[in-house]
């Protein structure tokens, strides 16, 4: 399943790197070159898995490709979820993934819920946030399939 979504993804990813807005594409940041992805994405799952309001999380999948500079996430949910419960699995991802980017590079700002601010390392990276139940087959099955130009404050919504 995890392989299904990666492939379907990936598509997804050359669909963003060819439409991406704001700035051009490029290599990667002096942000993102401190940045540990590997641990990220451990403390990803680990917040996750230890939260008892995202009970139906079953795994997630962090990439960077610091050619584009592009970060893509995916989160997978129980298939019994509530598909308009995506959104908050996504803005969560999206706030801790900000979170652990801080802790390890100084100086990033916030994630701001309020003002759909994602934060510091979103205003580094094109991000592209995937949220789907495991037994996803196709894009169209997705929750949420959701491309985030660095910078943007654009509002995460369902697929």
């Amino acid at each position: 399943m995890k392989k299904r979504i990666v492939t379907i993804f990936s598509v997804g990813i050359i669909a963003l790197s060819i439409t991406a807005c704001g700035k051009s594409s490029g290599d990667s940041s002096e942000i993102t070159k401190k940045l540990d992805f590997d641990i990220i994405q451990e403390n990803l799952d680990t917040a996750f898995k230890n939260s008892e309001t995202y009970s139906m999380y079953n795994s997630c999948d962090i990439e960077y490709d610091s050619d584009g500079n592009d970060l893509n996430i995916i989160v997978a949910v129980n298939d019994s979820i509530d598909p308009s419960l995506s959104v908050d699995y996504a803005k969560y991802a999206i706030s801790t993934i900000n979170y652990e980017a801080q802790r390890q590079v100084e100086g990033l700002k916030d994630y701001s819920n309020s003002d759909n601010y994602y934060g510091g390392l979103f205003d580094d990276v094109d991000a592209f946030i995937t949220v789907a139940p495991v037994s996803a087959s196709n894009e169209d099955d997705y929750f949420i399939f959701e491309s985030i130009p660095r910078g943007s404050n654009r509002e995460i919504k369902l697929h």
